[in-house]
C-alpha cells in the first residue's frame, strides 16, 4: 500500500532543483528562503570573504533540503515530525550554510538516493545520483546558472539497503567516481567529496539480521569506503589539474563528537529522539523524545539539526582549506552549534 501511495505520488515530480538562498528576491521561482535557525551562524561570518557565488549539491537524505518530501507528496518526512521536509528535526547543513553565507545552493539531492538506478519497481520512488547528475546538466544549460562550488556526499543508501550483497563498495566508488567527474567536466570551480560518517551508529535494522552482525557489517563499509575514497579524489585530481578538489571527512568528525560527547551537546548516542516511521499515514508526534538536541540520532537513520551544525562547520573548514574562505570566527561558529537550544544532561 505504501509502495503504490509513493510510485503515484511521485509519478508527476519538478526535476528542477531546490533552491535555497538568504533572498529569493532575484532567484528562480523553486527557490526556498532561509530563515530562523538556518541562520544560527550568520553573525559569525560577517566580514568573510568567499571565492565562489552559489553551491551545486548532489547527494541523498543528508543533504536533501525537501525535494523527496516534495517529490512524495508529502508522504515521507511529514512536517508534523520532520522540519519543513528534512530528515531531521531542524535545519541541515546546507540550511546552515546557505544562512550563514549568504549565497544560492541548486539542490539535487534526493533522500533514499542511491549512486545507480535500483531495479524495478523501486526505481519509481528512489531516484539515483545518476539522475541528479542528468537533472543538473538539463537545468544548468536550460537557465544558464553559475557553476560555482559543487558538493558530492552519497553512498550511505547502498550500503544500508544492500541486503546480503558483498560487492557494494567497488561499485559505490565506480558511480561516485563517473559522477564526480561529469561535474567537475561541467565547468564547476571546485568540488568537495564528503566520505561517510560511521554507519554502525544508526538503528534502523533489516529482519535478515541480528543487531551485532548488521552494526559490523556497516561499520566495515563505513570503513572500507571511507579508505578508498581519498583514492578517488587524487584521481580526480590527476584528470582534472588546476581544479580544486577536496576530500571533507565527516568520518573522523563524528569520532571526536562521540569522544567528548556532553562537551558538544549530546546526552544519547544508543536511541534514536523520534521512534516512529517516515511516512505521513503512521507519523507519531507522541513518538518524540523531551531533549531533541541532546541526541545524536533524530530517528532509526538521520542525525538531529545539531549534527547537521557540526557538519556546516567541517564544511567551511574545508572551504577554508582550499582557500575559498577566509576571515571567519571559527571558534564563536563552534560554540554556536554546541549551545542553541542545550539542555543539560540527565
Amino acid at each position: 500500500m505504501v509502495f503504490f501511495l509513493l510510485a503515484l505520488a511521485a509519478s508527476c515530480y519538478d526535476k528542477a532543483p531546490i533552491i535555497s538562498s538568504d533572498s529569493c528576491d532575484h532567484v528562480k521561482p523553486s527557490c526556498i528562503e532561509v530563515d530562523g535557525k538556518a541562520r544560527l551562524l550568520k553573525d559569525h561570518f560577517t566580514g568573510a570573504r568567499i571565492s565562489f557565488d552559489s553551491i551545486q549539491v548532489f547527494g541523498d537524505s543528508l543533504s536533501d533540503i525537501g525535494r523527496y518530501h516534495g517529490y512524495t507528496r508529502g508522504l515521507v518526512f511529514p512536517e508534523t515530525i520532520y522540519w519543513k521536509g528534512r530528515a531531521s528535526n531542524g535545519p541541515i547543513w546546507i540550511d546552515y550554510v546557505v544562512g550563514a553565507l549568504g549565497i544560492p545552493a541548486y539542490n539535487y539531492a534526493f533522500a533514499g538516493a542511491p549512486t545507480r538506478p535500483p531495479k524495478f519497481p523501486y526505481h519509481f520512488i528512489f531516484p539515483s545520483l545518476q539522475e541528479q547528475i542528468e537533472e543538473y546538466k538539463v537545468y544548468r544549460v536550460s537557465q544558464n546558472t553559475a557553476a560555482g562550488l559543487a558538493v558530492l556526499w552519497i553512498g550511505g543508501n547502498n550500503y544500508i539497503y544492500s541486503g546480503k550483497r558483498t560487492d557494494v563498495v567497488n561499485y559505490t566508488l565506480t558511480d561516485i567516481k563517473a559522477s564526480a567527474d561529469k561535474i567537475i567536466s561541467s565547468g564547476v570551480q571546485g568540488l568537495i567529496l564528503v566520505n561517510l560518517p560511521d554507519l554502525s551508529d544508526i538503528q534502523y535494522l533489516p529482519k535478515d539480521f541480528s543487531r551485532d552482525d548488521y552494526r559490523l557489517r556497516l561499520k566495515n563499509f563505513s570503513e572500507e569506503h571511507n579508505q578508498k575514497l581519498p583514492e578517488i579524489v587524487e584521481e580526480l585530481k590527476k584528470l582534472h589539474p588546476g581544479k580544486l578538489i577536496h576530500l571533507m571527512d565527516v568520518f573522523a568528525m563524528g569520532k571526536d563528537l562521540h569522544n567528548e560527547r556532553e562537551k558538544f551537546g549530546f546526552c544519547e548516542f544508543g536511541q534514536a529522539c523520534y521512534r516512529g516511521e517516515f511516512f505521513s499515514l503512521n507519523d507519531k508526534p507522541q513518538d518524540v523524545c523531551v531533549n531533541p538536541d541532546g541526541h545524536w540520532s533524530w530517528d532509526a537513520v538521520h542525525p538531529t539539526t545539531r549534527v547537521h551544525c557540526y557538519y556546516a562547520l567541517q564544511f567551511f573548514d574545508s572551504l577554508n582549506q582550499m582557500g575559498m574562505l577566509n576571515a571567519f570566527s571559527k571558534e564563536k561558529a563552534l560554540e554556536a552549534c554546541m549551545s542553541a537550544d542545550r539542555k543539560a544532561c540527565p
